[in-house]
């Protein structure tokens, strides 16, 4: 962390157990959330870290559905998380509230990063298998579509301070694109 233009001591967040794999991580209000690919856990570790000692919480409520094979997380108040199927599950306070299949052709094959922007009411999802960006509202419906050949190693995406660029992360370019 950096703190008052200094830099803090490294630490270490203490995993849950051994078998604990995360896929991505999120954060809010200064809080980490990580997701587990495989048990389709999430797991938040609440500000301020302490140095090996700080106790993961377990997010979503007992009982409550999770998506399995889940690939990528989003917080923004509510947390939203890409499904192995393409589809984003939205939990509020740990409950499920609603799941969200996508309405865009071609159907999405294999969808990879979710990214998130508070003030825009939407996501914008990574397709590197199919070297694009695919742009939808809150409720799964197409808003735009950027296809390029240079997409092809896509990894990661940013939106700017101001909303009306995305950073693309493409193998070791960097490109922009403007909303």
């Amino acid at each position: 962390f950096l703190t008052d233009d200094q830099v803090e001591p490294v630490f270490s967040l203490k995993l849950p157990n051994a078998k604990t794999k995360f896929t991505d991580l999120s954060s809010f209000k200064r809080n980490l959330y990580l997701l587990e690919k495989s048990t389709g856990k999430i797991f938040k570790y609440q500000y301020p870290l302490t140095i090996n000692r700080e106790e993961p919480q377990s997010w979503i409520r007992a009982g409550e559905r999770r998506p399995l094979g889940a690939r990528s997380i989003g917080v923004t108040g509510s947390v939203f998380i890409l499904g192995e199927d393409n589809s984003i599950w939205e939990y509020q306070a740990g409950q499920l509230k609603k799941t969200m299949s996508l309405s865009v052709f071609p159907f999405p094959k294999r969808l990879m990063k979710l990214v998130i922007w508070p003030p825009f009411s939407g996501f914008a999802i990574l397709e590197p298998s199919e070297k694009r960006v695919i742009m939808i509202n809150q409720f799964g419906l197409l808003i735009r579509q950027f296809r390029s050949e240079k997409f092809i190693g896509l990894k990661d995406a940013a939106f700017s301070s101001d909303g009306r660029f995305l950073y693309l992360l493409s193998g070791l370019e960097v490109y922009q694109l403007e909303l």
